[in-house]
């Protein structure tokens, strides 16, 4: 089932290589989200399109040309 808008659920992972991982850091990410807009457009044609992005317990809307 379709929904307006689109969403679509990303899931992060962190491969710890070993590290117990016990200290709590935080950094900022960035997301290249070209591929979804891509997606977006194969599948509705081209313009401006908006989709949901839903990571973890965050929602976030995305909006492309």
């Amino acid at each position: 089932m379709e929904s307006e808008p689109v969403q679509v659920r990303l899931e992060l992972y962190h491969d710890a290589n070993g590290d117990s991982c016990d200290a709590w850091l935080s950094e900022t990410l960035a997301l290249d989200l070209a591929g979804l807009a891509q997606a977006w457009r194969d599948s509705y044609g081209d313009g401006p399109g908006q989709m949901t992005v839903h990571i973890d317990e965050f929602a976030l809307d995305y909006a492309f040309g």
